[in-house]
This record gives structure tokens, C-alpha cells and sequence, in this order.
């Protein structure tokens, strides 16, 4: 079963919905479609401010898979959670981990 709800784009005086299921457990084929720059952010790590840094998220479309948005398929489209991103590859971000998806032998300095 799956949940239905107003679209973020629907006035209060129309009846525009998006029924959602829940995807499977499991892996699936995705694609990445989207990339969104959320701009610089302020870090801080043990009470210490850390100079800013850019954060992403990634918007991947699971391949077959689609939501109904008033009676119409579309895509059906999952975003990563924001994470920080660094001038090089390296274990100061979670970059690196999700880079190796795509690209299972890019080292670290790259």
C-alpha cells in the first residue's frame, strides 16, 4: 500500500496528488539525473569552526520505476542525503564512497 498526498505544487483548492509506494528492498538500477549545488556551508567539528564548504545531493532515477502524479507516470527520482564535497577526493567527505559507485577504482587524492 501506498501513500497519497498533495504535490508541493497544488493549491489548496485543487485535488493534485502523488501516490507513492515504497520502493522495494533491495538494490536497484539507477541513473544519475540530477546533481544540486546547495551551495557553501558553515561546518563544525568538536566545538572548532572548520572553514565553508560545498554540499550536493544527488538526484538518481530508479530505471522502470515511477510515481503517478495526477493520473500521469513520472520517473520515479530518489535524492542522497546533502554531503559535503572537497577540492580532492579523501576521507574528510562521503564523496569518495558514492564517486565509487560509478567509478570503482578511483583512489583517494584523485
Amino acid at each position: 500500500m501506498g501513500l497519497q498526498r498533495k504535490t508541493p505544487q497544488a493549491k489548496a483548492s485543487t485535488n493534485s496528488t502523488v501516490e507513492y509506494e515504497n520502493v522495494a528492498e533491495g538494490s536497484h538500477e539507477g541513473r544519475l539525473v540530477m546533481v544540486a549545488d546547495l551551495g557553501l556551508h558553515k561546518r563544525d567539528y568538536n566545538g572548532e569552526e572548520k572553514s565553508p564548504c560545498q554540499k550536493i545531493s544527488l538526484g538518481i532515477e530508479l530505471i522502470g520505476q515511477t510515481l503517478t502524479v495526477d493520473g500521469v507516470a513520472q520517473p520515479r527520482v530518489l535524492w542522497t542525503s546533502p554531503f559535503n564535497i572537497f577540492q580532492t577526493l579523501n576521507e574528510m567527505g562521503k564523496e569518495l564512497p558514492m564517486f565509487r559507485v560509478f567509478q570503482p577504482l578511483a583512489k583517494e587524492g584523485e
